[in-house]
């Protein structure tokens, strides 16, 4: 009887372990199509800090907008006039929140991440 608790109790710590591990995984963009990259992106806002959602807000316009070389471009592509996580989708693809604002940081685009 003691034994077969003990295998209970351990067979528990086991799952707890896994699931907390889990939960420390940072929530990352899934940039397979634009659907999953939508939906990864809203689990990523939703778990998010309120400064964190604007940077990582941000981070999509400066990532979106990198390598752009006029306002004229812009005005002449409809997709960058409203940049979504679909436009970049590819470029975050398995990226976490903290990655993805990293590379915002390294674009073209100087855009202040805090308010």
């Amino acid at each position: 009887m003691l034994i077969k608790a003990t295998q209970s109790l351990l067979a528990s710590l086991v799952l707890l372990a896994a699931s907390a591990a889990q939960a420390a995984e940072p929530i990352r963009i899934d940039g397979t199509t634009d659907e999953s990259a939508r939906q990864s992106f809203a689990q990523m806002i939703a778990a998010a800090s309120p400064e964190q959602v604007m940077a990582v807000q941000m981070a999509v316009f400066a990532i979106a907008l990198d390598g752009v070389g006029s306002a004229h471009e812009v005005v002449a592509r409809p997709e960058l006039q409203n940049p979504s996580i679909g436009l970049i989708k590819d470029r975050v693809h398995g990226m976490s929140a903290d990655e993805f604002i990293a590379l915002a940081q390294k674009s073209s685009v100087q855009l202040p991440i805090e308010p």
